[in-house]
């Protein structure tokens, strides 16, 4: 229950509005009154009222010097203001303090009860708008890991707006950090992410404070903020730690230069250009890779990668020409196998993003979608990829389109049965839960029975007979009072009705229940 506490000078007006208003009807109780704004003070600094109803005019301190000094210690807190008097003046700085109300005496009842109720919905609203960031806040810490991993991603392929983010992960943009990418040689076809959490695991046991990275199938990215001594033994370790269990090699690529959070992005873009031109033939190596040796092995061969995932999150939000879009990146230039399959892996990557913030994936488009990662390097030639992300683009925006068609008719569905829960007695129930909506009584009927297995009709008929029941059980209602207060305009229909039902009628029915009670 709301705490009161009425202040007032005129004992007989304090009285009346404890001892005369339905303060418990209204989910409040008095908790004192005070005859002026200095006890009112010191007694709502102690009780702790939620509301304060208090008059203006009082000896010692007024009720807007009160409100005042409670205000400087105490936060939630609702003031009435009460006068005699309708000044403007008054009215003002109550306004100023926050108040939630101003009433003329003599009080209206029903002007109290208004403002009480004002005041209870802005106390639920705040408390379910706390609760419902605890509850953002609670699922934000139970998926902090995957979020961290999503968003470093995106920050390695240079698709986050601004660096702004890295304070929700703690993480310094401000600090350099050094950065490894090991690339797994030969990946498992089976089941290529287990070597990847397994490879994962061997960082986390060697090294401290760090950042890993899925990218691709056989590709780990480790972020590593402070450095690390004897940085190439653990590498050596992980890399034969890894041989022992699958019987495969892991080449490490290394800058232990130190690079800004900020120009990670452009650092990851070139090593990754460079690790796709197969540069290096040796096996299971340890490469250095600072500044000065992406210079020196950088291609002509350029991928705007911030440019690539607009385009696609363009195409694939508002259904673009697909044609349009491949043509810029497979047929304006030749470009050498290293290129196809570096644009072709990014535009998988940004395509399944786009897909995760619709709450989907590739594997729910296609159901095998690691089949999806592997096929791009099976292809020899630019139409043979070409005509392949054609056909798979366009299987997505069909998805997409089902997708947000099924999405419309569940929420036509839905207001559906609301409206026919709130509005079941209504003889025209069954019509008006389609025409609100705009929609004919037949389409309603065919979206209804689609995602429910059943009709309107029988949502409806189900819907009144359990009212009926209700009111069977739990009143001394007379069957016609019953059939009319559900919608029927007969009693036989509604007994035939509810007899098709429940197997018995209605009447049978409550005296059943009168028997069961006995």
């Amino acid at each position: 229950m709301y705490k009161v506490l009425i202040v007032d000078d005129s004992y007989a007006d304090a009285e009346g509005m404890s001892s005369l208003f339905p303060w418990k009807d209204w989910n409040c109780e008095i908790i004192g009154t005070a005859s002026n704004g200095l006890t009112g003070y010191k007694m709502a600094i102690e009780l702790k009222p939620d509301i304060i109803l208090t008059d203006i005019s009082m000896p010692v301190k007024d009720g807007l010097e009160m409100a005042k000094m409670i205000r400087l210690e105490l936060d939630n807190v609702f003031f009435i203001f009460m006068s005699c008097f309708p000044s403007f003046d008054y009215a003002q700085s109550a306004l100023k303090l926050q108040a939630f109300s101003y009433l003329l005496k003599p009080i209206k009842l029903e002007e109290l009860y208004d403002a009480i109720i004002k005041i209870d919905k802005q106390i639920k609203r705040a408390a379910d708008s706390e609760l419902l960031n605890k509850k953002l806040l609670a699922q934000f810490h139970e998926n902090s890991e995957i979020l961290l991993e999503n968003y470093l991603l995106n920050t390695l392929l240079g698709t986050i707006p601004s660096f702004s983010q890295a304070n929700l992960f703690n993480i310094d943009k401000h600090a350099k950090y050094s950065m490894l990418i090991f690339n797994i040689e030969h990946t498992d076809e089976n089941n290529p992410y287990l070597m990847l959490l397994h490879l994962k695991e061997l960082c986390k046991q060697r090294f401290n404070n760090i950042y890993t990275i899925n990218f691709e199938t056989n590709k780990l990215v480790v972020l590593m903020r402070n450095f690390q001594a004897s940085l190439s033994n653990s590498i050596i370790d992980i890399q034969k730690s890894f041989h022992a269990e699958f019987n495969n090699n892991v080449s490490v690529y290394v800058n232990e230069d130190g690079i800004e959070f900020t120009k990670i992005p452009d650092y990851f873009q070139k090593s990754i250009h460079l690790i796709s031109n197969n540069l290096f033939e040796q096996s299971n190596q340890i490469i250095q890779l600072n500044e000065e040796a992406l210079d020196e092995y950088a291609t002509n061969t350029y991928i705007d990668i911030a440019m690539l995932h607009k385009e696609l999150f363009d195409l694939l939000s508002k259904n673009k020409n697909v044609e349009t879009f491949l043509d810029k990146y497979y047929t304006l230039t030749p470009h050498n196998s290293t290129y196809l399959k570096t644009i072709s892996y990014m535009i998988l990557c940004i395509i399944n993003m786009y897909l995760m913030e619709q709450n989907h994936s590739l594997s729910t488009v296609f159901n095998n979608d690691e089949n999806i990662w592997d096929k791009i390097s099976s292809f020899h030639t630019v139409a043979g990829i070409r005509q392949w992300l054609f056909n798979l683009i366009s299987a997505v925006l069909v998805f997409l389109d089902t997708a947000k068609a099924d999405d419309k008719s569940i929420i036509i569905v839905k207001n559906i049965e609301k409206y026919i829960n709130t509005h079941y007695s209504s003889y025209t129930a069954l019509q008006d839960s389609a025409s609100y909506q705009h929609i004919s009584l037949n389409y309603a009927n065919s979206l209804f029975k689609k995602h429910k297995n059943k009709t309107i009709f029988e949502y409806l008929v189900s819907c009144r007979i359990n009212h009926a029941k209700e009111m069977l059980h739990n009143s001394n209602m007379r069957i016609s009072e019953i059939s009319a207060a559900c919608g029927y305009s007969s009693n036989t229909y509604f007994s035939t009705a509810f007899k098709q039902c429940e197997g018995i009628t209605p009447m049978q029915y409550r005296e059943k229940i009168k028997k069961e009670e006995q």
